[in-house]
């Protein structure tokens, strides 16, 4: 958006150059932030014109005083403001006198300071609500997208524009209220100036439009930097959390040097583009000053050698004009603050179309118990043009115990998320007690399932809240006696208990400090703790010494004919009391029944028992 509003203010005309960009930024991005916080901009803006028309009027005041009564107007424009003093006064039914004068500019400018901390007070607070409204609205977004939008989306650029670009993106309204603010400063202030003097106010807007083009170029340059490093610092966020990620393969094989040599084409480039950008707002910074000298010593040149005045009336339009170009390299000042955001802005407006466009569909029907069974009925599925599943077609009753097997790059984890819900298959069905997964209402599915990966997901918190996953207080006697009837059924209350703080141990980040083994009986036990309706282990028990995968395969049988349980596994010897076992190859079921039934034949199950050396008792015999 913000790309193609630099093309078109390129484009047209010569003579629009120093208007129109300005203009339209505004509107556009006026616009943006109209979706968030509404008619709130008005109501700013109408403040911040009540609170500039209060300080006019009080400037317009200091003209009797500096012409030592209210008869020694000589001029029309001193005429104009002697009428406005005569007219405030008689509002107020005061005698215009010098004393009843510096009393009344006095209430007016402590009046302008209430109404504008008023102002400013109104301001903070649309920030705040703007960042609130706009943190809520990309994670709820971002929680309801499509699983196959975020397995092909980068983890860094999502991690740094809800974090960063987002931040950035706040700190961008919050300049641009001000922005606005200086806007209807500077309108109304110049509306007032042209009333009173209006060959000074051409001065003064000529003068500004020469100003603004001087400093354009900087500010075009300044928007353009802005752009360039809010794309490299997404390249940098991504390499870095994939570093920190791989931290201890990395450290383990000596090769943080690499990686430290692929960020630091990032890091320089990033100092680089920050360097440049500061650069040219400390330029524009530094010619204030001079500006403004030159603008002063113009006005007093044009009234003493041109026009000729008292001192009186030409010090009252000094403050006047004086407050006007204050404002206005005030505003240039802070506009460029602006644009220097706007890469932010973009940015976020990007991942916000993206997050929209990728929401998870929804269906109409909740789930309510799973009552009947899980059924694929020809179903196909692939990433992107390669074929994961082929015309799969199966059948889980419900509370029974299903097992997948089969070589790495079967199916069977891609077989699981469809049941799960994460995809959805390019042909075929999936039913949920005979409802096709797409007329489903997926959360409401996706509730009533346990899920347990080989790498287990652990927060940076305690062991009680990895558990119950902050579904309920640990210090409530029944929230704590169910986190231990879960954990001990997944043989992890001893070690729990043996630790100085129990279940308040903190396990640190991703668990780093328990083993492998307790990180996947904790994460047992939480899917235990949700009591699901059914259970997905995809090999959960792979990271436990035997002793303790003997004592979670007892758990699992334990739960037989109570709940549905899906279980994926290499290890054969895990599922052998599974009421049925589907051997998956080349994304297609190639065998099915018991593990007796199964190792009868002379299939591909067998094989893989036989390579694995689980001698059966049958077999042991004849040997």
């Amino acid at each position: 958006m913000v790309q193609e509003a630099a093309h078109a203010n390129a484009a047209p005309k010569r003579r629009r150059k120093i208007h129109i960009p300005l203009i339209s930024t505004l509107i556009e991005y006026g616009i943006i932030f109209y979706r968030f916080v509404g008619i709130h901009l008005f109501i700013l803006s109408a403040l911040t014109l009540i609170t500039t028309l209060v300080e006019s009027v009080g400037i317009t005041l200091f003209l009797p005083l500096f012409t030592a009564g209210f008869d020694a107007q000589t001029t029309g424009e001193s005429n104009r403001a002697a009428e406005i003093v005569q007219s405030v006064f008689g509002l107020f039914g005061i005698t215009p006198t010098v004393g009843a004068t510096i009393i009344f500019v006095l209430v007016l400018f402590l009046a302008k300071a209430a109404f504008r901390i008023g102002t400013d007070f109104y301001r903070i607070r649309l920030i705040a609500d703007l960042s609130r409204r706009l943190r809520r609205r990309l994670l709820e977004l971002f929680s309801q997208v499509s699983y196959a939008y975020y397995v092909r989306s980068n983890t860094g650029y999502l991690t740094n524009v809800l974090t960063i670009e987002t931040e950035r993106t706040i700190n961008a309204f919050s300049v641009f209220s001000r922005v606005l603010v200086y806007v209807v400063t500077i309108a109304t202030l110049l509306g007032f100036a042209f009333f009173l003097y209006w060959q000074f106010t051409l001065i003064a807007v000529v003068f500004s439009i020469i100003a603004f083009a001087a400093i354009r170029v900087l500010v075009k340059q300044t928007r353009r930097y802005s752009h360039q490093i809010v794309a490299e610092r997404g390249e940098f966020q991504s390499r870095l959390i994939q570093s920190i990620q791989a931290f201890k393969y990395v450290r383990a094989t000596g090769r943080m040097k690499v990686l430290l040599a692929k960020m630091d084409n990032s890091i320089n480039r990033l100092a680089q583009l920050t360097a440049q950008l500061m650069l040219r707002g400390a330029i524009i910074e530094t010619l204030k000053e001079p500006l403004m000298v030159i603008f002063i010593l113009l006005l007093m040149s044009y009234q003493f050698f041109l026009v000729g005045g008292s001192i009186g009336a030409i010090a009252v339009f000094l403050i006047f004009f004086l407050r006007i170009i204050q404002s206005v390299l005030q505003f240039q000042g802070i506009w460029n603050s602006f644009v220097s955001n706007v890469g932010s802005i973009s940015m976020v407006l990007r991942m916000d179309t993206e997050l929209r466009k990728h929401q998870e569909p929804k269906g109409q029907k909740a789930v309510g118990t799973l009552s009947d069974t899980i059924e694929l009925h020809n179903v196909t599925f692939a990433y992107r043009d390669e074929p994961v599943l082929r015309n799969v077609s199966l059948v889980i009753p419900k509370n029974t115990t299903v097992a997948l097997v089969g070589r790495s790059g079967a199916g069977k984890s891609t077989l699981v998320d469809l049941i799960a819900g994460l995809f959805l298959p390019q042909s075929g069905e999936v039913r949920i007690d005979g409802v096709p997964m797409q007329q489903l209402d997926r959360v409401s599915w996706q509730e009533k399932i346990g899920y347990v990966t080989q790498d287990p997901v652990i927060f940076n918190d305690t062991i009680a809240n990895n558990i119950a996953l902050w579904s309920c207080d640990p210090r409530d006697s029944r929230c704590f006696d169910r986190l231990q009837k879960a954990a001990a059924a997944a043989y992890c209350l001893e070690f729990i208990q043996s630790l100085p703080e129990g279940f308040a141990t903190v396990v640190g980040d991703r668990g780093i400090k328990l083993s492998g083994g307790q990180k996947q009986r904790i994460a047992i036990a939480r899917e235990l703790f949700k009591q699901p309706e059914l259970l997905i282990l995809d090999e959960a028990t792979s990271a436990l010494d035997t002793e303790s995968e003997r004592a979670i395969q007892q758990s699992i049988d334990a739960l037989k004919g109570k709940l549905t349980v899906i279980i994926i596994a290499h290890r054969l010897s895990t599922v052998q009391n599974a009421d049925i076992i589907y051997v998956l190859d080349k994304g297609e079921i190639v065998e099915s029944g018991s593990f007796a039934e199964l190792i009868r034949k002379d299939g591909l199950f067998r094989k893989m028992v036989e390579l694995q050396t689980l001698l059966l008792p049958e077999k042991s015999t004849a040997g």
